[in-house]
């Protein structure tokens, strides 16, 4: 429901709901094909079921044909109405996905093979990036050397926790012969 068009010389009586307020268009079902809601839809005062159709239903940007060169139809277009600018509502520049290639990936992560043939997304680091092996990592602590399975083991968030481990140099024996 919504205001009625008098709300502001209206009393609201002993019972505003029915004095102040009619039935909006948010729950109308445009009947005429290639229609939809129109935007303002919740605050329009729907009517009566005869004049329904024209008070809340606009053409739909279904079946528009963009004029603009690069551009074409927004996937919403069943739902989004025309309105004054059609073009502009209905339309948006034709988006070539961007590729993985160039893209900086963070942590211990790097590029996945497939770089150059792999969109990007609104997560490139998710559909980009993959994770380090610990073959790829320097031990950086003292007398450490990589793991055995280092060529199958992820780095993590802590590479020198996960591929190092301490190595025999540097060791001091101390059981006698």
């Amino acid at each position: 429901h919504t205001l009625i068009a008098a709300a502001a010389t209206t009393d609201q009586g002993a019972d505003a709901e029915t004095a102040c307020c009619t039935a909006s268009c948010s729950g109308y079902s445009c009947t005429t094909a290639d229609h939809t809601l129109k935007a303002d839809a919740a605050s329009t005062a729907k009517g009566d079921d005869a004049t329904a159709e024209a008070t809340c239903c606009e053409q739909s940007c279904t079946g528009y044909s963009c004029t603009t060169a690069d551009h074409s139809l927004k996937t919403d277009a069943a739902t989004t109405p025309r309105g004054a600018d059609a073009e502009a509502a209905c339309c948006a520049a034709t988006a070539t996905p961007q590729k993985c290639t160039g893209y900086e990936c963070t942590g211990n992560t790097k590029l996945g093979e497939n770089a150059d043939t792999t969109d990007r997304t609104d997560n490139p680091q998710t559909a980009c990036c993959v994770a380090k092996k610990c073959d790829e990592h320097t031990c950086a602590t003292a007398d450490h050397t990589l793991i055995a399975a280092a060529a199958t083991t992820d780095q993590g968030a802590d590479a020198e926790t996960a591929c190092c481990t301490a190595s025999c140099s540097g060791y001091s024996c101390t059981t006698a012969d």
